[in-house]
């Protein structure tokens, strides 16, 4: 998170493009220097959000492996918890494409050995997901019990009736959540303005040809560009609360938590347009730690910690 003013800001800037700078030159009504600066605190935000993204993407593939294989463990392949599932549910062709390329070879023929499930698991890509809580059939056309399947992936939804996650109507505001956290992550994936947004719209499942509602215009201002990314990241960490209460708490303890708390802030945006110095903090082996507190007061943002003027780590202090 240091963001001193560049050695030569002029070729970082002419390095970066002022076509992908002009987003950020437009939006936020600033100089090119400041738009580099501002893409750079997009940078750091981008590097924090995609370790969330991660941890949901990893989190929701087992889930879904593993609940899927616990409700066709009868003439699968596999284990109890690890099974070729994937084989048994009625999957659009697209979806279908995407397994073959792992279980075929180029010539259509399927391979041998059988790649195993966790494998085949391992190869799909975020999208995939999503798209197979959509799944309402199995291969035999006989309905999947998300009643049943749903409460295991997602242990952290309130409790509901035994009957409740059995209607698509219920279930729909959750898997449009996973959608739009995928948005979130490709995003992240191809250096976009992660702070760019359309309107906030209603969560429910994309429908060809048909418009969601809006509840909200898109970001016009730094306030409210802010304001909505907060709170599409407050979403993100809900969803990984349904997904695992642990692991939510985990990352509530995080350094990255910490520092998004900060870095999704007007101040902190401000710090890098201004290419805030970073602040010092020198002390020898004999000065205790607690020491840091009081030497720190009125710093904020990066500090470097020396013993002796040589530097052995970072500090980074927080408002």
């Amino acid at each position: 998170m240091l963001h001193n003013e560049p050695v030569n800001i002029t070729n970082c800037i002419a390095e970066t493009s002022v076509v992908r700078l002009s987003s950020y030159r437009i939006f936020f009504s600033v100089s090119d220097e400041s738009a580099f600066a501002i893409y750079k605190w997009n940078e750091e935000i981008s590097s924090r959000l995609m370790q969330l993204v991660g941890v949901i993407e990893v989190t929701l593939r087992n889930r879904i492996h593993s609940a899927m294989s616990n409700s066709f463990q009868v003439g699968s392949t596999g284990t109890k918890y690890n099974n070729d599932w994937f084989n048994r549910i009625s999957i659009n062709s697209y979806t279908q494409e995407k397994i073959n390329k792992v279980l075929k070879n180029k010539n259509k023929t399927p391979k041998v050995p059988t790649p195993t499930p966790n494998f085949v698991v391992s190869k799909m890509t975020y999208g995939f997901w999503p798209n197979i809580l959509k799944v309402d059939q199995k291969s035999d056309k006989s309905r999947l019990q998300w009643e049943k399947i749903f409460p295991e992936i997602f242990p952290g939804l309130p409790k509901e009736s035994n009957t409740y996650w059995k209607k698509i109507k219920n279930r729909e505001a959750v898997i449009a959540r996973c959608f739009s956290v995928g948005d979130l992550r490709n995003r992240i994936a191809h250096f976009e303005p992660i702070w760019k947004f359309g309107p906030e719209v209603e969560e429910k499942i994309p429908k060809h040809n048909v418009n969601p509602t809006i509840l909200n215009p898109a970001p016009k201002n730094k306030k409210e560009a802010i304001a909505r990314l907060s709170m599409e990241i407050e979403r993100a960490i809900e969803l990984l609360k349904w997904l695992s209460p642990s692991s939510h708490q985990d990352y509530l303890n995080s350094e990255s938590k910490k520092s998004l708390n900060w870095l999704i802030t007007e101040d902190a945006l401000e710090a890098f347009v201004k290419h805030k110095e970073v602040s010092k903090i020198s002390f020898n082996k004999s000065i205790k730690a607690r020491r840091i507190k009081r030497l720190s007061e009125g710093l904020k943002g990066c500090s470097i910690i020396t013993i002796e003027k040589q530097p052995i780590g970072v500090l980074f202090l927080y408002p």
